[in-house]
């Protein structure tokens, strides 16, 4: 005899309910709680359980599900918007979310106590609309518009008050930064003597105390880098800002980078980012000889004392295309939006190319530059338009490799990319350990000079205001790639990029 099948409908995922529906459960739950407690000698029990807090610092305790469910109506409230994922950090928004319920909770128990007939009900969604009330409220005193200070690592400058720009980030050498946004001159003048004297320095008697907070919190946030680049970012938490800062920061140090052979690329970086250009190398031989050795380079950009004048002169056309590219990007991202198709390829690649220059290992660096080139050629994985996107920009349909030998383009990018990139990211082939040094610079040279090249009439169309941004993203394909054709084209006379 066949069991009987259960005409019961499968109880609901929670994250698969409705804000109404999930608020409900939170209060349903919350009650069931506050319930048992009363109804037996609950303090120790109380004392163990969860708690949601209030605005005024009190707290009911409820049960691990009421969280859990707290936990997702947040998540829901959240993901529903793009701007508050955009301004709001999952942190913040949920910790905030939790207090809100608190006082929905207490709202309801002062209607409850107050009301003449103790039956009335209140509909949720009038619930549900208190809560997101006071939570608005709640996010709205986190928001704050600030500059974010990142420090880094970019050029051993002999000038002492240098500054430029790349879209939205300024970057300050030491001295310039103090003098632009250290406003108390106590403050500020310790600061510059702190840096000028090193580990001799020792703060002025007639600090007071908390100047003298001020100071040590500059110089332990500052560090040793000798650089700082300043964003501002506006209408964010605290935690969302920062990191949001920290991207734009990334993005305008791998523009940087891509001005700079890979060797000199590196010693470019931010605080945060890992940096291991050399290191100390130990070991003994089979009978028992200490080897030792070892090699480094520091962070930032040497050479002779011109070097960063002719730096920021030889690059200004592209700092300044570039710069429009991420400028534009940061404001679509201010609200949570996407920018143009083509500037969030640009944008996109260049982030990965920054990751292929800063990886310690070449076959990951290889995967790297591998999605750097399909982001920005928006091939999806298809060999034959990634290869019309090269041609386009490049004006070339073969390269010639180290030995002097002809290959087809095609074929280049092939190796690269199929037997490279998708073969080692999914598993056809093993890098590790595998000598891939080779692929490495070619694909370096290849995604470089092709965020190079894309970076002029893409910041040009930003600039202008020119509707290819605004068409659908497969038109805006075809005629990037027919202007990138135009400018090979204008530059037939000289010789391609060696591969």
């Amino acid at each position: 005899m066949s069991p009987k099948k259960s005409t019961r409908k499968p109880r609901p995922e929670l994250d698969r309910l409705s804000a109404s529906e999930q608020m409900e459960r939170f209060i349903e739950e919350i009650v069931r709680r506050s319930k048992e407690l009363a109804s037996r000698d609950s303090k120790t029990a109380a004392l163990m359980d969860p708690q949601i807090l209030r605005s005024d610092g009190l707290a009911y305790p409820v049960s691990a599900e009421a969280i859990r469910i707290a936990h997702l109506l947040a998540a829901a409230e959240r993901g529903s918007s793009k701007q508050a994922k955009a301004q709001f950090s999952a942190n913040t928004y949920q910790r905030l979310s939790l207090i809100a319920l608190g006082d929905t909770y207490s709202h309801l128990k002062e209607i409850a106590a107050s009301a003449e007939d103790k039956s009335a009900t209140i509909e949720t969604e009038e619930i549900l609309q208190f809560f997101r009330s006071a939570l608005e409220g709640k996010l709205a005193q986190t928001k704050m518009d600030a500059y974010r200070h990142i420090p880094c690592h970019l050029f051993h400058a002999n000038e002492p008050r240098a500054s430029f720009d790349v879209g939205p980030v300024r970057f300050f050498s030491r001295m310039a930064w103090a003098e632009e946004f250290l406003v108390e001159d106590a403050v500020r003048a310790n600061v510059l003597q702190a840096w000028e004297e090193g580990s001799r320095w020792s703060p002025d008697e007639a600090l007071s105390v908390p100047d003298k907070t001020k100071v040590e919190t500059v110089l332990r946030a500052i560090g040793h880098h000798g650089w700082i680049g300043s964003v501002l970012v506006q209408g964010h938490d605290a935690e969302s800002s920062h990191a949001k800062a920290n991207v734009l920061v990334d993005l305008a140090i791998d523009s940087l980078n891509v001005m700079l052979p890979p060797s000199d690329g590196i010693l470019l970086n931010r605080a945060g980012v890992a940096f291991f250009p050399g290191g100390v190398r130990l070991a003994t031989t089979t009978q028992g000889t200490i080897v030792a050795g070892s090699s480094a380079r520091l962070p930032g950009l040497g050479g002779h004392p011109d070097r960063f004048k002719e730096f920021l002169a030889e690059t200004a056309d592209f700092r300044q295309a570039a710069g429009h590219v991420l400028a534009s990007y940061a404001e679509a991202h201010q609200d949570g939006l996407d920018a143009a198709w083509l500037i969030e390829r640009w944008v996109n690649a260049l982030h990965w190319f920054g990751g292929a220059r800063r990886e310690d290992s070449d076959f990951m660096a290889v995967v790297k530059y591998g999605c750097a080139l399909d982001i920005l050629s928006g091939a999806g994985g298809n060999l034959r338009e990634m290869t019309e996107y090269v041609e386009a920009t490049f004006g070339i349909t073969e390269a010639t490799d180290q030995s002097g030998r002809t290959v087809m383009l095609e074929d280049l990018l092939n190796s690269l990319f199929n037997d490279g990139r998708s073969a080692l990211a999914h598993g056809e082939s093993f890098g590790l350990l595998n000598d891939r040094s080779t692929d490495r610079a070619r694909a370096d040279v290849i995604v470089r000079q092709l965020i190079e090249s894309g970076a002029t009439p893409l910041g040009q169309a930003v600039r202008d205001k020119d509707r290819i941004l605004s068409v659908d993203k497969d038109s805006q394909m075809r005629a990037f790639k027919v202007r990138l054709r135009g400018l090979s084209r204008e530059r037939a006379g000289k010789s391609p990029p060696a591969e």
